[in-house]
This record gives C-alpha cells, structure tokens and sequence, in this order.
C-alpha cells in the first residue's frame, strides 16, 4: 500500500529503563483480555533523571510529518502540545502515575513507553553476542529497545503515534517487580547495539 509506504518513520535505540510487563517469547494478549494475542508486547519505564530527548523529539517529529503527508486530518492539537497532546491523539510515552504504582515503581520512575510488534523480536545480552534465555527477561529486568516510530490514522479518535520495538539488549539485571516497591541499579560498561 502507497500510503503504509511513504508513511513517515523514525528509528531510535530509547535510554536504558526498567521492562515491565514483558511479552517478548510469547504474544501477549490484548490490554482488555478479550482479544487473541496478535503481538509481542512490553512496557518501558524511565527514572526521572532518564534524557528522553531524542525519543520525544522523534515522536513529535513523526507526527509533523505526517501531519504535512496525510494534511490537518490529524490533529493539530497532538502536534501543537506534543509530548502531552490532548484530546483524543494518543502517544506511547505517558506519565501516568497510577500506571507507574501498577507496575511497582517509586517515585524514581515518572515516564514509560508501551511498545508492541507483530514478530518476535532479537534479544541481547550486554554485549550483543549472544541471545537471552527466556529466564532472562523478567519485570524488573534493565534495558534498551531498538524501536521503530511511526504515526497512525483509522478516524480522528483512533490516531496518534506508536513505537514498535525492534530489538532488545539487556543492560543489568534490577529486583523483579510485581506491585511491590523495589530500586534499581544499572550496569556498566555496556556496548551500544547496532541499529
């Protein structure tokens, strides 16, 4: 399809966060439970002091473009307020604290990024030589994703920007959430996966 083709995308390596709700060897099924699992899913989430820079920008930067492809059937509103768009846009990255507490983190942690893909994606270890053993990737779990960013448009209340993950590399094992409290701490000397 022409308009999936010149559909405006940006690729990225996001910073180093704390996976939650990990479906990375499995689907996962839908966020309601009532639809067949169709896609490997994880959440991404960043301590405060974590530079979400480059990510926002890319964001933003997706949907401008596509404002310009697509004409001003988005939402000026999700580009004029992007990172925080109102109404109904939807963006990946949220900042919704009761999600946060959901996932067992402190106030430590203040943004995350849902991501998704139709196929099993690669996974590292630190320094990119071997794949990860299923054991190895647990809610608490600390690393990067290789993503993919790109709008999204069905009706003026089904648009926005989603970020599919392409790769994963685990950077440092964390305490293993599941609605408890925990604190984390981050590996050094990791190599940077290749895009």
């Amino acid at each position: 399809d022409t308009m999936k083709a010149q559909r405006p995308t940006q690729n990225l390596i996001t910073p180093v966060g704390v996976v939650c709700y990990p479906k990375l060897f499995e689907k996962g099924l839908s966020w309601d439970k009532k639809e067949p699992a169709s896609h490997y899913t994880a959440t991404l989430a960043f301590r405060v002091e974590a530079d979400l820079t480059d990510l926002e920008n890319a964001l933003a930067n997706v949907a401008k473009q596509f404002v310009d492809f697509k004409g001003m059937s988005f939402p000026k509103a999700f580009v004029d307020d992007f990172p925080n768009p109102k109404g109904s846009a939807k963006t990946p990255l949220q900042t919704d604290r009761s999600k946060l507490d959901k996932m067992g983190l402190d106030d430590n942690f203040d943004r995350f990024i849902s991501l998704k893909s139709p196929n099993r994606i690669g996974l590292r270890d630190a320094t990119d030589t071997r794949e990860l053993e299923p054991e190895e990737v647990y809610a608490g779990v600390l690393g990067r994703f290789d993503i993919s960013v790109f709008p999204y448009f069905s009706s003026a209340t089904n648009c926005g920007v989603t970020c599919w993950m392409n790769a994963f590399q685990k950077v440092g094992d964390g305490a293993q959430i599941g609605g408890r409290r925990v604190s984390f701490g981050v590996a050094e000397d990791v190599e940077m996966m290749e895009l």
